[in-house]
């Protein structure tokens, strides 16, 4: 199941909104996104740089897979980790490294190994799917493969395992000056019955309120409800204590309606999150609120309960790991969501356990990851032609080149084998 997506699309990086943990020298960019509006560009000058989030409580021993699209603009000087997975306590997993020469490495941390081979070089100036498998634990031994574009660069194996993976940091650490962006960030694990494996091909929006359906929260200076509600959890950036609703009446619910998306209409939708901001009006016995969603006008899922511990603002939990606590990924009929069950999609909160003190609510939005119909194909399947050889890559790229409707020798962009 999916467990954390993240396009930086709430556009702000302090400590606890979208991430756990900040750096220095980055920011968010709205010149050079992979999908939605944002992304993080890190652009260190010897010092460290990224983003740290926490995908697990503690560090665990099963399979994961993690993808994140990076975008080069300058290189380092010299290798540097970019994608690094931690334990909970931050020790290092694993990670992806980025030479001088735009080749990858994949890293086992616990080690200090490289596993496998160098990558063909990445081109500048174009956003790359880089992702990494994490095989379960089997006696002291985890499997370990990074892929670029969905095809395998380096695998191999973790062994005498010391500790598990449970947080996910990128970023650069201390090699000179370099410019990279980071973008479209998905976390999954092998459960469930839908991602729970590669994330592949995908692009991440927000959509946000545009209007109220139904509203009985009151205002945040204890003024009635009305209409406009939904104008107080609707921003991009949560602003937390500027607007918010509030309540701690049984059964209370605001349902927002949604902003129309950009998403193509031949695109496969292949989930939904639902986040929000959220905090309580003392340091004890708050009321408890449930997240929902709407298709076609019916409910068809609720959170798991949240109650909100003391007054300060937090994201999604109250404690780590803050992953998204509603997803779905089919509609009200159980059948995958379409773009014409998001333009009747809704989403809300209500009070599921009435206590002494009011529940607040500062901003709610829903995530979307989406397949567009030429990126499922594969879009630049072997950038670098040179970086293999063998019948099982010619099969392969045979392959993609008939279903891109490319004549046979034809790489999908239209270049010559």
């Amino acid at each position: 199941m999916r467990l954390w997506s993240c396009g930086f699309e709430l556009n702000v990086l302090i400590n606890g909104v979208e991430n756990d943990y900040r750096e220095n020298h980055e920011s968010i960019s709205s010149a050079v996104a992979h999908g939605g509006i944002y992304s993080l560009r890190c652009n260190p000058t010897a010092t460290a740089s990224g983003i740290q989030y926490s995908y697990r409580a503690d560090s665990d021993y099963t399979a994961c897979f993690i993808r994140v699209y990076i975008y080069i603009a300058s290189a380092p000087p010299d290798l540097d980790s970019i994608i690094v997975i931690t334990s909970s306590a931050q020790d290092g997993f694993a990670s992806v490294r980025l030479n001088a020469n735009r080749t990858l490495e994949l890293w086992d941390d616990v080690n200090d190994v490289q596993i496998g081979s160098d990558s063909f070089p990445l081109d500048l100036n174009t956003y790359y799917s880089i992702e990494i498998g994490i095989g379960a634990l089997v006696v002291t031994t985890m499997s370990l493969t990074g892929r670029i574009n969905g095809t395998n660069f380096a695998t191999g194996q973790i062994t005498e395992i010391d500790w598990g993976h449970g947080g996910l940091h990128v970023g650069g650490n201390f090699s000179g000056t370099y410019d990279i962006y980071f973008d479209d960030i998905a976390i999954n694990d092998s459960s469930g019955s839908y991602q729970n494996s590669w994330p592949g091909e995908e692009k991440l929006i927000v959509i946000r309120g545009n209007g109220s359906n139904q509203y009985e929260w009151l205002k945040q200076g204890g003024g009635a409800a009305d209409a406009n509600n939904y104008q107080d959890v609707d921003e991009v950036t949560p602003d937390d204590a500027t607007t918010y609703l509030k309540s701690k009446v049984l059964d209370a619910r605001d349902i927002v309606n949604l902003e129309n998306s950009s998403i193509p209409a031949d695109a496969t939708i292949n989930l939904v999150q639902i986040g929000a901001r959220f905090a309580g009006a003392a340091a004890g016995s708050n009321s408890t609120i449930k997240l929902k969603i709407l298709f076609n006008g019916e409910s068809v899922e609720n959170s798991n309960p949240i109650t909100p511990d003391s007054v300060t603002w937090v994201t999604n939990a109250i404690a780590n790991p803050k992953n998204y606590p509603l997803t779905r990924y089919l509609n009200n009929e159980e059948n995958p969501i379409t773009l014409a069950d998001l333009l009747t999609a809704q989403i809300g909160f209500y009070i599921s356990v009435d206590n002494t003190n009011f529940a607040y609510i500062s901003t709610v939005w829903m995530y979307v990851g989406y397949t567009e119909a030429a990126a499922a194909l594969g879009s630049k399947y072997m950038p670098n032609p040179a970086a293999y050889s063998g019948y099982h890559c010619f099969v392969e790229q045979y392959t993609k080149n008939v279903i891109n409707g490319y004549l046979p020798l034809k790489f999908p962009d239209g270049t010559l084998w």
